[in-house]
Order: structure tokens, then sequence, then C-alpha cells
């Protein structure tokens, strides 16, 4: 049995648009602590058998996602910047991430004469389960992984932009605890000037963040593929 109950609700809270989502997932399968999944890569040496990772019944998560404006322009709403944020929590067991965050502040630009810039910032953070810590110590210590990423999208021409960012993390593995990179790039966009809003999905630091947020919520993938098999 597979459970996968979703609820997205579109506000205008003080009078500037919203969305909030909210979910779980449950599946009464059996998995394993160390199972490779779509979400969540594996180092090799850690695909342990059943005498490390035994199977366990049934599997739960729940999570929560907004978008809030704070600030919109008055003659293109869709012109706008706000905060964000993303967080789930799973069983722990047999899911290895216990549970997830991340958050930040996004959007066009509220500058005058800048319409097509974007900026960001925000941070994640994945806490993996005390079991998963535990049963890998011995092979390849694990433990959390967090970081952030601050960004400014300088648009020269409608479709053509210039960004500057730097971002920092802590790793899971712990031989490769940490890294960070500040970066520039130009690219063109052929497609002309961007049009809809900015919401955080759509801007450059949650393609880095999202992935490591979803990592409870994409369970809905691994519980759909399993209840097929």
């Amino acid at each position: 049995m597979v459970l996968v109950p979703d609820l997205t609700i579109n506000t205008r809270a003080f009078g500037l648009p919203g969305k909030y989502n909210f979910g779980g997932t449950y599946s009464s399968a059996r998995y394993r602590l160390f199972d490779p999944t779509a979400y969540l890569s594996l180092p090799p040496e850690l695909i342990l058998d059943e005498r490390f990772s035994p199977r366990e019944t049934g599997s739960w998560s729940l999570y929560a996602n907004f978008f809030q404006a704070l600030w919109a322009d008055e003659e293109d709403e869709a012109r706008n910047w706000g905060v964000f944020g993303q967080f789930g929590i799973s069983d722990g067991n047999p899911n290895p991430v216990r549970f997830v965050a991340n958050g930040g502040i996004g959007g066009r630009s509220p500058l005058p004469g800048r319409t097509f810039d974007t900026f960001g910032v925000g941070f994640f953070w994945l806490g993996l389960s005390d079991n998963f810590e535990m049963l890998s110590r011995p092979i390849l210590p694990q433990g959390d992984e967090y970081g952030g990423e601050l960004f400014y999208n300088l648009a020269i021409t409608p479709w053509a932009r210039f960004t500057r960012q730097a971002s920092s993390r802590a790793a899971s593995t712990g031989a490769a605890r940490s890294a960070s990179a500040a970066t520039q790039r130009a690219t063109v966009a052929w497609s002309g000037p961007p049009s809809g809003s900015i919401t955080p999905m759509r801007s450059s630091i949650c393609r880095v963040l999202s992935p490591m947020a979803k990592a409870v919520t994409a369970r809905r993938r691994r519980v759909g593929s399993s209840s097929t098999g």
C-alpha cells in the first residue's frame, strides 16, 4: 500500500502572492537502510547486505514547502521577491535521511532600472539518521551535510546576463568535509526576456538546494517504483 497525500494552497497574505504546500508519504513495503535510491547516491562501500542492514516494514515522511512574496511591483506582480522554505522529516529507519531543511530570500530585483535582475541567498541542512551514521562509521563515516549560497544575476540586456555567486558546504562524507567556491559566468538566452514570477524553484540558488531538500519528499518516487516491482 502506498499513500501520497498532498495539499497546495495559494494565498495573498498582505495582498502579496504566496504558495504553501503540505504532504506526506507512506508505504507498507519492506526497505533496507542502505538501499540505493534515485535521490541518494551511496558510495559503493556502503551498499551493504542484509547482515548489516536488515529489511524494515513500512516507511513514512512528512514535508512542508512555501514561498511568500514580501515585495511585488505594483505594475507587474510577476516581478517580486520573498522568502522560501522547504522542510521534511522521515522515520529515519529505513530512510537514511532523518530530516531536511532549507530556506532563504530570492526573486527579482526591486532596484529602479534593474527589472530583469535576480538575486538569492539561502542555506540547506540535511540530517542523516542515527542508524545510518552508526552503521556507516566503521566503513566510510557519514555526517550531516549543510551549506549555503548567494548570487546576483545582472541582466546586461533582457537576453544577456552576468552572474556572480559564492557557495560553501560541509559534505556528508568525513573525508571530504568542506568546500567553498566563488564563481562568475555569462549567459545568453535566445528565448528573450524572462516572463512570470521568479519563484524559488526558478532561482539558481534553489537548483542547488532543492534536490537536497527533496531527499525526503522524493521518497514518493521510491515507494511508487517499489509497489510496482
